[in-house]
């Protein structure tokens, strides 16, 4: 309740404060705030234009929370697109690396892997590895989806895949 009322306090203020609305955000959503926490996410998302990532997967999270999976599923895959434009005509001057936007991406797939939504985290963790083909996290992530969907096959592919990038990783053994 203090962060939250810290805030409140900064984004009287500053109502375009994207550090105050993430705030804000997140201890709304500590607290079961759940509609108060999606307007604070839901405009950080949109100053930022969905270009950090963190925020716009807390926003669907809490969008979850909130009974509004739908809408979650919305803003994640917006996000997606907005990063895959940022990376087809970089609109800022220093634009993100392939490695950055490849950590979004997976930090979008871990949203639907949150939401046991394997079948839609294999199109972020494909986009991953398309920008960073030897990524054993996204590697290891997709194997977890391929194998809650079936797909053993695909799955020992990846983590065989996974182990070699990275022997000796627990996560992978």
């Amino acid at each position: 309740t203090d962060r939250l009322r810290r805030a409140r306090a900064v984004l009287a203020r500053a109502p375009d404060d994207v550090r105050a609305l993430h705030s804000a955000g997140v201890a709304a959503a500590h607290l079961g705030r759940f509609d108060e926490s999606v307007a604070a996410l839901g405009r950080a998302v949109a100053l930022t234009r969905c270009l950090q990532p963190e925020v716009a997967v807390l926003l669907a999270e809490a969008l979850h929370a909130a009974g509004r999976p739908e809408e979650a599923s919305e803003t994640i895959e917006r996000c997606r697109g907005a990063h895959a434009a940022e990376r087809a005509a970089p609109t800022r001057a220093h634009p993100p690396s392939s490695e950055a936007l490849a950590a979004a991406h997976l930090k979008f797939a871990r949203f639907y892997l949150g939401a046991d939504a394997f079948d839609a985290a294999l199109g972020p963790l494909g986009d991953a590895l398309q920008l960073r083909p030897a990524y054993a996290e996204a590697l290891l992530e997709r194997a977890y989806a391929l194998q809650r969907l079936g797909d053993a096959p695909g799955a020992r592919a990846d983590l065989l895949a996974a182990d070699a990038l990275a022997p000796g990783d627990v996560r992978v053994a």
